[in-house]
């Protein structure tokens, strides 16, 4: 993550993430599914989107680093 925000300070960057946290960081998030974008979004505004996909990945994600 710290070496991710070094590189990319003062850069137009593009990142694929599988990882949630690296997504929360994005000034913008793009969440493609079945190879199209369906949201697009900051973090907190996707999130906020209670049936969303975004949000529904990000319920499963918080669930899974609570139970480990």
């Amino acid at each position: 993550q710290r070496a991710l925000a070094a590189v990319t300070r003062g850069r137009t960057t593009v990142a694929i993430a599988h990882r949630l946290s690296t997504a929360q960081s994005a000034d913008e998030v793009l969440v493609f599914d079945a190879g199209r974008i369906v949201q697009r979004g900051h973090h907190d505004d996707l999130v906020r989107q209670e049936s969303s996909v975004y949000a529904r990945l990000y319920a499963s994600w918080l669930e899974q680093t609570r139970a480990s």
